[in-house]
C-alpha cells in the first residue's frame, strides 16, 4: 500500500523458519525515525545473542529459494491436515492465510455454550 513503508515495523526471528526456537535471534526493519526507540527497548529486553548463533543465522538466511518453497508447502500441508481433522470432528474454523494458528468455534461441541459468544474468524 502506498505510504505504508514509512510507518511499518517488521519484527522477525530465526525461530520458526529455521527450527531454532531456543536461539532467540531476531531483527527488526523499520523507518530510521523509529529505530532509535526500538534500540532502546531492545537494550532492556535482551542480554546477548551469542556470536555463533548470529553467524549461523547469516548462513541460514543464505538458503536457496527451494528451502523456502518446501518450508511453505510443509506448513500448508500440516495446516490442511489439522483443519480437515478439526472440521471432521465438528469444529468451525477459518483456515489461516498467513499463519499456522487455527482459531476454532467450539460452540457446537460445548453443551454450556451461549449465544453471546462470537464465532472464530
Amino acid at each position: 500500500m502506498p505510504g505504508l513503508e514509512d510507518r511499518t515495523i517488521t519484527v522477525n526471528a530465526l525461530s520458526k523458519t529455521y527450527a531454532v526456537t531456543g536461539w532467540r535471534v531476531g531483527w527488526t526493519v523499520a523507518p530510521p525515525d523509529l529505530t532509535a526507540a526500538i534500540r532502546k527497548v531492545h537494550d532492556f529486553l535482551t542480554i546477548a545473542a551469542p556470536a555463533p548463533f548470529q553467524a549461523a543465522g547469516v548462513a541460514a538466511m543464505g538458503m536457496p529459494p527451494e528451502y523456502y518453497t518446501a518450508l511453505a508447502a510443509g506448513y500448508r500441508e500440516r495446516r490442511d491436515l489439522l483443519c480437515d481433522a478439526l472440521e471432521r470432528i465438528g469444529f468451525g474454523l477459518r483456515r489461516p492465510d498467513g499463519s499456522y494458528y487455527v482459531m476454532c468455534d467450539t460452540r457446537p461441541l460445548d453443551p454450556r455454550a451461549t449465544a453471546s459468544r462470537s464465532p472464530a474468524g
